[in-house]
């Protein structure tokens, strides 16, 4: 999906969308007593919405505002499962959001929203969204959420998709669902009108 540009959606639709991410975050956490909060702003690449391939590779923390924050609120444990995470899901200039349990950040959900510049003007913004959680084996589970406007129809991305080799999957009448071979990992094609679709990405993996 990288061959496609992205168009920045209508500020009515990011207003919505940011309240359904925060809204998501926020529910992980509402049982938890004492909840942190930091916003960060960084400058580093070029943004990418693709499903993620571990290699075991760890990003420039200095890169990647989402690692900063976690490190200052303590959370050790899922450090390298976040830092693969969102080193793919907020690799340009972007501003983060996160909440984390400020008593036990290192036994709980931390959660963080990125809002992501591409750095071409005519396509500026996505949003994604991660989380990471803690096991009692001392693995971690992991989620991220992609969510991307592109300037074609939802029939023309559905393509490009299967050329590189995502299955449709049955999902909803107006809302196409397509699996890549990463486990976890799909998208789903909302179509906003005949000549914009949104493309949400999500992807998980499971701790042993």
């Amino acid at each position: 999906m990288s061959s496609l540009s992205y168009v920045p959606a209508r500020s009515s639709w990011l207003i919505a969308v940011l309240a359904v991410l925060f809204a998501f975050a926020a529910a992980a956490v509402l049982t938890l007593t004492s909840l942190g909060e930091h916003v960060m702003s960084l400058l580093a690449g070029t943004s990418a919405a693709e499903p993620i391939q571990p290699d075991g590779s760890q990003p420039d923390k200095s890169k990647v505002a989402a690692l900063q924050i976690a490190d200052k609120a303590g959370v050790r444990a899922c450090a390298p499962l976040l830092g693969l995470v969102s080193s793919q899901i907020a690799t340009g200039r972007h501003v983060a959001t996160a909440l984390w349990n400020k008593e036990a950040a290192d036994k709980h959900i931390f959660s963080v929203t990125n809002a992501v510049a591409s750095g071409d003007p005519a396509s500026p913004l996505l949003l994604s969204f991660a989380g990471v959680t803690p096991l009692a084996s001392t693995s971690c589970d992991a989620s991220s959420l992609v969510v991307q406007p592109y300037p074609v129809s939802c029939d023309t991305v559905g393509a490009a998709l299967e050329t590189k080799g995502a299955a449709k999957g049955d999902f909803a009448d107006n809302v196409k669902m397509y699996n890549y071979r990463e486990p976890g990992a799909r998208s789903f094609l909302l179509p906003a009108s005949t000549s914009i679709c949104i493309v949400i990405t999500a992807q998980t993996w499971f701790g042993k």
